[in-house]
């Protein structure tokens, strides 16, 4: 499986840019087997950790948004970058820039540095199984200690495999990654994830009762518009009835006020981590 950016070949990346903005390309969308994500890697010269961030972090092709992300960090790697090492990088740049601050004079210390000097002893020599079993473990010993710690070890652990073998571990460390500005924001607002699943639940449930009662909806536009209007009315009663209108209502507006807007400034950092990271590649030594 090659790692070297478009074979080093200049004429590979046009076709890469093409295929990645074709509806009709496999491999890069995030609902593709592995199977055709691997196939994808191997034509383009892409790391398969590579082409698995990318397909997480864009959701390609949900939307033009998401397809300009994908070719600006196309565009970004030139033929001949080890894509290996660019992902690797990218993972140490979120240890330096966010994981650090939080583990350094900790009892996580010790363990989150050796699991880092095994993440970059990787580039040059292949680590055991064993050895990044052992790092993880050292890390996952201290969960439930310190709550607020907590995100920052999750996020450890998703960066302790080898990248090569477990290309699948860059979707883990986008999600732990994000869930380092959600579980503190949903945390500090009151909102921890199990009283958010209560409510979720208590909606879910709501709707499914609703309708039972009132049927699929009409095929007629405007029909179909007064009906879905009584049908709130009538999930809204429900919801009330059962005491989870209050705290519904109390979700949506910390989601809409507090997290999203959150979510938004870490969406534009995080993407910006890929880009620069891509800028950054060059050749192996």
């Amino acid at each position: 499986m090659s790692k070297i950016a478009f074979l080093n070949d200049l004429e590979v990346k046009k076709l890469a840019l093409e295929c990645a903005s074709s509806s009709q390309s496999v491999g890069w969308a995030v609902e593709d087997a592995d199977e055709q994500r691997r196939e994808c890697a191997a034509r383009f010269g892409l790391s398969e950790s590579l082409l698995n961030l990318f397909s997480h972090a864009f959701h390609i092709p949900y939307g033009a948004d998401a397809a300009k992300k994908l070719s600006t960090a196309l565009e970004a790697i030139e033929p001949g970058a080890d894509t290996l090492t660019l992902v690797r990088n990218w993972v140490l740049g979120i240890w330096e820039s966010d994981v650090k601050q939080h583990v350094l004079g900790t009892t996580a210390e010790a363990p989150a540095v050796e699991l880092i000097r095994l993440l970059r002893a990787s580039e040059v020599e292949p680590i055991p199984r064993e050895a990044w079993r052992r790092a993880r473990g050292g890390v996952g010993e201290l969960i439930g200690a310190d709550p607020e710690l907590d995100p920052a070890l999750e996020l450890l652990i998703a960066m302790g495999w080898d990248l090569a073998g477990s290309p699948r571990s860059t979707t883990d460390i986008w999600n732990a990654w994000e869930a380092m500005t959600t579980v503190p924001v949903n945390r500090a607002a009151g909102w921890a994830q199990p009283s958010q699943d209560e409510v979720i639940q208590a909606v879910r449930d709501a709707h499914i009762a609703i309708y039972e009662k009132v049927g699929a909806p009409p095929q007629d536009a405007e029909r179909a518009r007064e009906f879905q209007a009584r049908s709130n009315e009538m999930v809204n009663a429900e919801l009330e009835a059962k005491g989870f209108l209050t705290r519904f209502e109390d979700l949506q507006n910390h989601l809409n006020t507090t997290l999203v807007p959150a979510m938004i400034v870490w969406r534009g950092r995080a993407d910006d981590s890929i880009f620069d990271a891509c800028r950054s590649a060059r050749p192996a030594q």
